[in-house]
């Protein structure tokens, strides 16, 4: 299996134990529009996620200071170089974030009829 190229994303179909790509947002293959999929968007990002019940204070406190950190003109460059856009947000932000990607995705899943095995 090769790796996905930096900067794209794939969806990929396991059939008989094999995986194989069929939609990757990069030049390498044919893009995600061209593979019947022309309202999905797929993007990389990450966030910093804590167990349901942490106190507010200490929510508020970690992305205050992860915001800080990734603001700082060296990280935002080093960041870059790895390709990477710094986005500072809330938890809220971040709950929204992932309310939209489960439901993309799902849709997806469910047009593509891929299945748990």
């Amino acid at each position: 299996m090769r790796p996905v190229p930096d900067g794209a994303e794939a969806i990929f179909v396991d059939g008989a134990g094999v995986r194989r790509a069929i939609a990757l947002s990069s030049s390498q293959v044919f893009k995600l529009t061209e593979a019947g999929y022309p309202t999905v968007e797929g993007e990389n990002w990450q966030a910093v996620l804590v167990p349901a019940g942490t106190p507010g204070d200490i929510i508020t406190l970690l992305n205050r200071e992860i915001v800080k950190v990734i603001t700082l003109p060296d990280m935002k460059e080093r960041l870059a170089a790895l390709g990477f856009e710094p986005r500072a947000g809330t938890s809220d932000d971040s709950a929204a974030q992932i309310k939209t990607e489960v439901a993309t995705w799902a849709t997806v899943i469910r047009q593509a009829g891929i299945k748990a095995e």
